[in-house]
């Protein structure tokens, strides 16, 4: 998938979230000694949350809207294979879990619900019944309005698709995620595998990603395990 890119909102780094990923791409994930060592484990009916991720749902609770959304628009020349690109959205859903994960509260506390299937479709908006000059314009206020639209921390879905046609071979493609599930960073991740997935589907390959040996739901287990373990010290 060929594309220049254009940012719409501006994200920040998360240190922790770059390390994980880090782990899952370099095949870091078993480190040389107990204490760093994060592993798949069996999850608990609630799962936590990760310091982070804790901090930005509790300023969630008292400020909700879009103001923790991130969005990205892609846009793309030359030929679309649109059920490739929607295939290989439901792909990167089934790797990553945090993108299928909703979060929701007992006794005032969040922790993750991770669902079993893919809550994201692609929403294709076609602008081609209009003049050419007026589609770009019509474009933004769309996109705009799909960026400001909240996201529910409760019942996601925490990512949103959108592909908007604006002429027989050029279309944006736009992803909104809340920054719950993203960062700058793993936004590079994403379009990195998306690009991958998209090549491979439209040939009618398989996906030449292997499976994560940990999710982020493994992170934040270690990540608390290890807080308490420092308490207790």
């Amino acid at each position: 998938m060929t594309s220049d890119n254009k940012k719409i909102l501006e994200t920040t780094t998360t240190t922790e979230r770059q390390r994980l990923l880090e782990l899952l791409l370099g095949d870091e994930a078993v480190a040389d000694s107990d204490e760093s060592r994060i592993a798949r484990k069996n999850h608990p009916e609630q799962i936590p949350l990760s310091y982070s991720q804790e901090s930005i749902w509790f300023v969630e609770q008292l400020e909700p809207g879009s103001q923790y959304n991130d969005a990205f628009a892609v846009r793309l020349e030359g030929p679309l294979n649109a059920n490739a690109l929607e295939q290989s959205l439901e792909e990167l859903t089934r790797r990553h879990e945090i993108l299928r994960t909703h979060y929701v509260a007992a006794d005032g506390q969040p922790f993750q619900v991770v669902a079993a299937e893919s809550q994201v479709g692609l929403k294709t908006i076609d602008l081609l019944s209009l003049p050419e000059s007026e589609r770009e314009a019509l474009f933004q206020r769309l996109a705009t309005n799909e960026i400001q639209q909240p996201i529910d921390l409760a019942t996601g879905p925490i990512l949103r698709a959108a592909l908007y046609r604006l002429g027989e071979t050029e279309h944006v493609f736009l992803l909104t995620i809340h920054q719950i599930a993203n960062d700058d960073w793993s936004f590079g991740v994403i379009m990195r595998e998306l690009s991958v997935l998209y090549d491979a589907f439209c040939v009618g390959a398989q996906s030449p990603l292997p499976d994560l040996p940990i999710q982020y739901a493994d992170f934040a287990l270690w990540q608390r395990d290890r807080m308490e373990k420092n308490q207790s010290l």
